[in-house]
């Protein structure tokens, strides 16, 4: 076994290559784009190939977004993705994790649904539909040894709790939120 060294750059061609042949996105992106992106990626890799990628781009404190998810059709199907999705879910920093799937790609909708997201809503975006799946983020729950927040009063609390049908106990494992300041 030989153990190959990447670079950034190279890392960051493939991906953005990945992306732009395989994801369909109406952007198309450079490599520079990837480095200079605050999109973090989370890769696996085979020899000198990333085979599969995914981003999480911190949107907000309360907010991640799991992007960009991509595997090279001939490693398709053998557990790269969810392997691939599962570490960037991992990395997320917040206390939810959301991605946006065009409705008819099934296949990553499912693969999403079976990490524990759940779909919120569809939209129209672009000329086609879009899903939008969301989740508790499991680092986020390890974080909090002393619970102390149980409130279900603000406006995004009950949003979250009604509308996206997080029950109560998920808020009440959370840390207290550190107060806005004022401007």
């Amino acid at each position: 076994m030989f153990f190959h060294t990447l670079l950034d750059y190279e890392i960051a061609k493939q991906i953005s290559s990945l992306i732009n042949v395989h994801n369909g996105l109406s952007l198309k992106r450079r490599s520079v784009d990837i480095i200079e992106s605050r999109i973090n990626y989370v890769v696996e890799t085979h020899g000198k190939f990333v085979i599969g990628a995914a981003g999480i781009d911190k949107v907000s404190f309360v907010f991640s977004e799991i992007k960009h998810l991509v595997v090279r059709p001939e490693w398709r199907r053998k557990g790269v993705g969810q392997f691939v999705a599962k570490r960037a879910l991992g990395q997320v920093a917040t206390p939810l994790a959301y991605c946006t799937i065009h409705a008819n790609n099934k296949a990553s909708i499912k693969l999403f649904e079976n990490l524990g997201f759940r779909k919120v809503e569809q939209y129209p975006a672009d000329g086609h539909e879009v899903v939008l799946l969301t989740r508790a983020a499991p680092t986020w729950k390890k974080r909090c040894s002393n619970p102390t927040w149980k409130s279900n009063s603000s406006p995004a609390e009950r949003w979250m709790s009604e509308t996206q049908g997080f029950e109560p106990s998920f808020w009440e494992c959370q840390a207290p939120l550190p107060p806005l300041e004022d401007t």
